[in-house]
């Protein structure tokens, strides 16, 4: 996106360039009125709304992104201990200490972490040593999926009293409204900003079928494409 963004601003700067050319000449009179510089100028500052509207709703975005993810994963960084990773590994080890009673209970757990926490599940290589394997179930609906089985699991366990309160059935499954929460506000955020993007570049294709436009009404002038009109426009764009 950053790469993109960079393209944008210097495809406005360029034609911005090349609009303040066309400002400086008394004899630039195009009767199509769409390179009129009235409309160039009403274009550039489209542009300018376009660009900020990206921008704005890209950031809005990477928030909701983050709120989710905090959700989902453990971070060391910012122990966010009240997210489904570090609770399922909490509602595993006490699963684990009831015995044989909930031995299937805590293998279904345990093979749930293996599924998408780093580290846990291990391939052993040829020459004896062990490769991580990459998790192939981190996906936001692979892990909610996850928490809905997590909270079948534990509701059929009759002793089932954990002494953290947050791992309580009731809690878990406030952990997944929070999550349904999060998901659709992400969602939302990522259309707003995909919405944006879709009509930046509808202006900036209305942008460049202009300045072709502008380049064909000067090749009119005396001397065609070697006429100063021309080429001092394509410079501007150039420069």
């Amino acid at each position: 996106m950053a790469g993109s963004q960079n393209t944008y601003a210097s495809l406005i700067g360029k034609f911005r360039n090349g609009l303040t050319v066309l400002q400086s000449w008394a004899d630039y009179l195009p009767s199509n009125p769409s390179i009129q510089i009235a409309t160039l100028v009403a274009l550039e500052n489209e542009v300018e709304t376009k660009n900020t509207a990206v921008t704005v709703t890209n950031s809005a975005w990477l928030t909701k992104t983050d709120e989710r993810k905090k959700l989902f994963y453990y971070d060391k960084k910012i122990d966010n201990r009240l997210c489904f990773e570090a609770r399922l590994e909490q509602i595993t080890n006490l699963v684990g200490s009831m015995g044989e009673d909930e031995e299937v209970a805590y293998d279904m757990l345990k093979a749930m972490q293996k599924k998408f926490i780093p580290g846990l599940n291990k391939k052993k290589l040829a020459d004896g040593t062990y490769k991580t394997v990459t998790p192939q179930n981190r996906t936001y609906a692979s892990v909610s999926g996850f928490l809905t089985e997590t909270i079948a699991i534990i509701t059929n366990i009759p002793l089932y009293n954990p002494p953290n309160v947050n791992l309580t059935i009731a809690a878990m499954q406030n952990l997944f409204a929070q999550i349904e929460t999060a998901n659709a506000a992400a969602q939302t955020a990522h259309a707003n900003w995909s919405d944006a993007v879709t009509e930046r570049r509808k202006v900036y294709q209305t942008m460049s079928k202009n300045i072709t436009l502008i380049k064909n009404y000067l090749a009119s002038f005396d001397g065609a494409k070697k006429s100063n009109h021309y080429i001092g426009f394509v410079q501007a764009l150039k420069s």
